[in-house]
């Protein structure tokens, strides 16, 4: 995504992921190992398994929804600073 706004706005990509993207990627690494674990031990492990990664994965989840929802409430208060208001 990164890279396709930077093209069409004519900007750094690397710079504009550390700028907007940065806060999601530790997300998005837990979910994505806990799937690799998953499907690498899926035949071993079976249907436990199988419930406990999908707690975590919900936990994952919820822990990036509340994130994003405190951004959102904050972020009129940052702009507000920003302008000196």
């Amino acid at each position: 995504m990164a890279g396709i706004i930077s093209l069409t706005e004519g900007g750094n990509p690397f710079a504009l992921w550390h700028k907007v993207f940065l806060w999601s990627f530790p997300n998005y690494v837990i979910g994505a190992g806990l799937t690799a674990i998953f499907s690498a031990f899926s035949a071993v492990s079976g249907l436990g398994t199988l419930a406990v990664l999908m707690a975590v994965l919900f936990a994952v989840y919820q822990s990036y929804k509340m994130y994003v929802a405190r951004a959102e409430q904050t972020q009129p208060l940052v702009m507000a600073m920003a302008a000196g208001r």
